[in-house]
Formats: structure tokens, C-alpha cells, sequence
């Protein structure tokens, strides 16, 4: 249970659901922060270093976590990927789109200013036990 639950508590849904947004927009600038802070102080390239192994753990943590609250199988497979996507902290902020291909590759289309971004499941994505390797 969470510590702050009573406090919680006394909110209706919609209210919840507003305070998730905002959860979600402080995290992404708490992501901006601490990227520029490192920039300053050690330049873009430690900078970008850092951001990758942050995210590269982060997306592990994150996706056991979504994983055990969809209470998914050991290996979900490809709908299992999608459920746990839309779950993410970071699904708040964007519209996202799992498109699967016929060889069963999947990517993930961002949907952001107008522009796809093509991301292929890496092996975080293997890791965290949300595809088979």
C-alpha cells in the first residue's frame, strides 16, 4: 500500500487521473533537469552517457513493475507488450502506437510533432521478461 493512500484517497477518479498527468509532467522534467545539470557540469557526451544507462535501467524497473501489475506470464508475448505500453509513466505525455509486421517485429511509432520514430524492442524489452528472447 502506498504511504500517502488516505490522502489519496479522498480524491474521486477524475481528480486521480489529473494528478497522474501531473505526476507524469514533473517526471519528464525531473528527466530534463537532472540531463542538463550533468551537461553543465560534464558536458553533452557524459550527459548522454548517463541518460542512456538511466533509461536503459529505468525501462527494465518500470516494465517488471507494469509486468506484475497486469499480472502478466513469464513471456506475454507481443499483446502483452502492447497492454504494458500503454501503462507506462510515459504514456501519459504521448500518443503511441505498436505496430506489429508480418515477421513479428514490433516497433513503437511516436507520435510526436508530427514526426514517427521507429524504436525496435531491444533487449531491456527481453530482459524484463515482457517479449521471449
Amino acid at each position: 500500500m502506498l504511504e500517502n493512500y488516505e490522502n489519496l484517497a479522498r480524491f474521486s477518479k477524475e481528480q486521480l487521473i489529473e494528478l497522474v498527468g501531473i505526476y507524469a509532467k514533473n517526471w519528464l522534467a525531473m528527466d530534463g533537469v537532472w540531463f542538463q545539470s550533468v551537461e553543465r557540469r560534464d558536458g553533452m557526451e557524459a550527459a548522454m552517457y548517463h541518460d542512456a544507462e538511466a533509461w536503459r535501467r529505468f525501462t527494465v524497473i518500470e516494465a517488471k513493475r507494469i509486468k506484475e501489475f497486469l499480472r502478466l506470464p513469464e513471456r506475454a508475448g507481443l499483446e502483452g507488450l502492447a497492454s504494458a505500453l500503454r501503462l507506462r509513466f510515459y504514456a501519459n505525455l504521448n500518443e503511441d502506437e505498436l505496430v506489429i509486421e508480418g515477421d513479428l517485429k514490433a516497433m513503437i511509432k511516436a507520435l510526436q510533432r508530427g514526426e514517427v520514430i521507429a524504436v525496435p524492442i531491444d533487449q531491456d524489452a527481453k530482459e524484463a521478461g515482457v517479449v521471449s528472447p
